[in-house]
């Protein structure tokens, strides 16, 4: 088998997962690239592929680019509700409810600043 096991990267994703809600998107979305280039499992590499294009959203949003940011947040969302129908309301740690109800509600805000990925039981 080539590459790593979703069990075996927790340390690396919960690195993203910091980055992320640092607000270093960007560097976030690099991360998780990396992370998704390396997961042999199809679940996985479908989650990773959506906080990839949430990230990649934030920094479209920061751009200016409104028509990206908009693209991006929808394939993101698809890909987490698809994660939430096939593993429930937590997966890998992330409490996806959370997760789509704060991008879902941002249109309300001014900054994407208020979106964080929230994890259950994080050590």
């Amino acid at each position: 088998m080539y590459g790593r096991e979703p069990a075996s990267f927790d340390d690396d994703f919960l690195y993203g997962i910091d980055l992320f809600n640092a607000a270093y998107w960007w560097e976030a979305h690099v991360y998780f690239e990396r992370l998704w280039a390396e997961t042999p499992s199809a679940d996985e590499r479908e989650f990773l592929q959506g906080l990839i294009q949430l990230a990649a959203a934030l920094v479209k949003r920061r751009a200016g680019s409104a028509a990206g940011e908009a693209k991006l947040t929808e394939k993101a969302l698809e890909k987490l509700r698809h994660t939430r129908e096939r593993s429930g309301a937590v997966h890998m740690g992330v409490r996806l409810d959370l997760l789509i109800a704060s991008i879902e509600d941002d249109g309300a805000v001014d900054e994407r600043e208020s979106i964080l990925i929230e994890m259950e039981n994080r050590p």
